[in-house]
Order: structure tokens, then sequence, then C-alpha cells
């Protein structure tokens, strides 16, 4: 369990490296025109960009609901 949520946490740091992906292909788009296989590129990067961007929110809720959980057992104690 330990090595997977570490995996999964590394995600919204590739995220972000996607959006520098995309707004490098972006960028290149305004500077020399678009194209078909950039557009493509582009749509790619944004699509794993939120896979990231909703990971890191899964992990931040879970966190988050185990402090409470965590801090109810211990008042029970």
């Amino acid at each position: 369990m330990r090595r997977t949520l570490a995996a999964l946490a590394i995600a919204p740091v590739i995220g972000a490296l996607f959006d520098a992906c995309e707004n490098a292909l972006q960028m290149i788009m305004l500077t020399n025109g678009p194209s078909q296989t950039l557009t493509t590129l582009a749509a790619e990067a944004t699509a794993a960009k939120f896979a990231g961007i909703a990971i890191g929110l899964a992990l931040t809720l879970a966190a988050v609901v185990g402090m409470f959980v965590k801090r109810k057992e211990e008042a029970v104690k």
C-alpha cells in the first residue's frame, strides 16, 4: 500500500511536466501556426495534466479524511 501511494504521489509532479509540455506546444502553434499533429499532442498533454491533478486531489482528500478518522479514534480512547 505504501509503495502504491508513493507512486501515486508523483502524479501531480508529472502533471506539472505535462502542463509545461502543453504550454510549449501552444507557444509553437502561436509562433509557427497550428497543425493537426501539434493539436493532437497538446490535447494529449492536457488530458495527462488533468489526470495528474485529479490523482493529486484524490490523495489530498484521502489524507484529510484520514486525519479526521485518526483524531476521532484518539478521542474515543
